[in-house]
């Protein structure tokens, strides 16, 4: 289980877990060079987001049910 959080990252680059999530999608309002200090420090820390958290954020599952 990966123990590095969209939180940490945030706090390592000092900016927000919005601006991390922003980065980390390609969406814009964020500038390249902090957008590249977030991925460097996620490929730092082995970072990956959830897929179920991201799965839970966009409605979507591979489960019928």
């Amino acid at each position: 289980m990966n123990k590095n959080s969209i939180k940490q990252v945030a706090l390592l680059a000092g900016v927000s877990v919005a601006s991390v999530s922003r980065a980390l999608n390609g969406k814009p309002g964020i500038s390249d060079k902090t957008r590249q200090r977030i991925v460097d420090i996620c490929n730092q820390l082995g970072y990956q987001p959830s897929e179920a958290a991201r799965r839970l954020k966009v409605g979507k599952s591979s489960h019928i049910g």
